[in-house]
C-alpha cells in the first residue's frame, strides 16, 4: 500500500512534473519499499511540516545528473577560455594584490 500524502509541482524553464511525496515518518516506516518503488523517471520527494526537504532518485536518475552537470561545466569552462579567462594562477595573483591595497 502506498502512503503518499500529496503531490507537487517541479517547475523547469522546460517542464513541470508531478512529484509524488511522503512523510518523513512514513518514509522511515518503509524506507525499503519506497526504495523499491524509485524508478530513472519517478523520484519521491520527502517532506517535513508540509515541504520538502530531499528528493529520493534512483541511481541510473544521479548518473544522469551528474552526467550533465559535468557536460555544463565543461561548456562554461570553454565558454570561459573564449572569452579570454587568464586562469588560475593569475586570477589569485590578481585577488591577492587586491586583498594587499591599502585603501
Amino acid at each position: 500500500m502506498l502512503c503518499y500524502t500529496r503531490l507537487f509541482i517541479l517547475s523547469t524553464p522546460e517542464k513541470r512534473v508531478l512529484v509524488k511525496t511522503v512523510s518523513t515518518t512514513a518514509f522511515k516506516a518503509r524506507v525499503i519499499h519506497y526504495l523499491d518503488t524509485v524508478t530513472e523517471f519517478e523520484p519521491l520527494a520527502i517532506q517535513r511540516k508540509d515541504a520538502p526537504v530531499a528528493v529520493l532518485i534512483s541511481f541510473a536518475a544521479y548518473e544522469k545528473l551528474i552526467s550533465l552537470e559535468n557536460r555544463d561545466r565543461l561548456e562554461r569552462a570553454k565558454q570561459g577560455e573564449q572569452s579570454g579567462y587568464i586562469g588560475v594562477d593569475q586570477s589569485m595573483a590578481l585577488l591577492e594584490s587586491a586583498v594587499n591595497e591599502k585603501p
